[in-house]
Formats: structure tokens, C-alpha cells, sequence
């Protein structure tokens, strides 16, 4: 009985707790930032990983020099 209670309470409380943060202004904007932040990034990696030549990509992996190119368009974006 006492175990319970005591899971009830613990829900009650933190379900009342999820439902104040969820309504403030703080946390949506929050979220309206989190969800930016991740959606940049999602369209900067596969901005990134857009392959306009495979085939010389296949062929600079396949000679070695991958690693060289990748470093110096490294280096120009800075």
C-alpha cells in the first residue's frame, strides 16, 4: 500500500510539473531554438555529404587521397 502511494504521489507530482513547464513561455521558445539548432544541422551535414562526382569520390578513396582532400576543404572553409 505504502509503495503505492508513494508512486502516485511521485506521478502526480511529476506530471504537474511536465504540464506547468510545457505551458511556459521560456520552455516553448526553448524548444522553438532546439529545434532550429537541430535542423541546421541536419541541412549542414547533408549539405556536407552531397556528392556532386561519386565516381571521383570512389577514386580519391580508392587512390589514398581522400583524407588529403577532405583536410584541405577543411582548411578553406576557415
Amino acid at each position: 500500500m505504502y509503495e503505492a502511494l508513494m508512486f502516485l504521489l511521485i506521478w502526480y507530482s511529476t506530471s504537474t510539473t511536465l504540464f506547468q513547464m510545457i505551458q511556459s513561455k521560456v520552455f516553448i521558445s526553448d524548444c522553438g531554438r532546439y529545434f532550429d539548432a537541430i535542423g541546421t544541422f541536419i541541412q549542414n551535414v547533408t549539405g556536407r555529404v552531397a556528392i556532386d562526382e561519386p565516381l571521383e569520390y570512389a577514386k580519391l578513396y580508392l587512390d589514398g587521397n581522400l583524407q588529403m582532400w577532405v583536410d584541405a576543404e577543411d582548411s578553406l572553409e576557415l
